[in-house]
């Protein structure tokens, strides 16, 4: 009977009965929607968006002051012109070519004589270049050096100075060779370089015939030109005459001009 009532009491156990609500409950609460947060200050209405300015355009950058024009170039001399080169130029085309010092001590003797005379026979009416008696003179062995152990002397400096744009220059230093005395279309300043140069053995003034007797030893001429060496009398002749000054004097009238 126990057993019975206890297995009767397991078997299948009793429903839960279900929930009513009570009559007084007050029915739940919905959740009131999400709301903005309040800001504590009104919210202000947005500012219509302004019209974009228009770009004002770049203002030129401000020069220093007027633009100025470019200097203009120093004027040539008429000399310069014409392609002959000034004194500072012949110097430095000594050192380029290597002109000794005994070469030098008698090329500014040959030039002291050939711008005496040029100015000389300027001032007789003679039409001459004395700036282009004077540059000659300054370059007339320029290739001294370079034909020592040759006969090219005079050939040599003329190419030297066609190079250079000297064309004149070049004409002076090949005419003022012995030979040349012979050609009849000389101008006046190769005819007074040619006999400036006779007239100076190494750096000193001398005759036309201690010259020439040096300048027969000294390169041993076993026949003398001596038609040659009457022209070089006749062109003494010739200037000292235009001039009308000694040909012997030369050295004192040297001494008295201003160097």
């Amino acid at each position: 009977m126990r057993w019975s009532k206890i297995s009767s009491q397991k078997k299948g156990k009793p429903k839960k009965k279900a929930l009513q609500p009570r009559q007084n409950a007050k029915p739940a609460k919905l959740k009131a929607a999400a709301r903005p947060a309040r800001s504590r200050h009104p919210a202000k209405s947005p500012k219509p968006s302004r019209a974009a300015k228009p770009k004002k355009s770049p203002k030129p950058a401000k020069s220093a002051g007027p633009s100025k024009s470019p200097k203009p170039t120093k004027p040539q001399k008429p000399s310069e012109q014409r392609g002959i080169p000034s004194k500072e130029e012949c110097f430095r085309l000594w050192d380029g070519y290597r002109m000794p010092d005994n070469i030098k001590r008698h090329t500014l003797q040959v030039t002291r004589i050939a711008v005496f005379i040029a100015k000389k026979l300027k001032e007789s009416g003679i039409k001459v270049d004395i700036t282009l008696t004077e540059r000659g003179a300054l370059l007339h062995d320029i290739d001294k050096i370079l034909t020592v152990k040759n006969d090219l002397h005079g050939e040599v400096a003329e190419k030297i100075l066609l190079r250079r744009g000297y064309p004149e220059i070049a004409k002076i230093a090949s005419h003022h060779r012995f030979k040349y005395i012979r050609d009849p279309a000389l101008t006046w300043e190769e005819k007074v370089v040619n006999y400036a140069d006779k007239r100076v053995k190494h750096d000193q003034i001398v005759s036309l015939d201690e010259r020439f007797t040096d300048l027969l030893i000294r390169y041993d001429v076993k026949v003398p030109d001596h038609e040659a060496i009457q022209m070089f009398f006749q062109l003494e002749k010739e200037l000292f005459g235009i001039i009308h000054l000694d040909p012997m004097r030369l050295a004192d009238y040297l001494s008295k001009e201003r160097p």
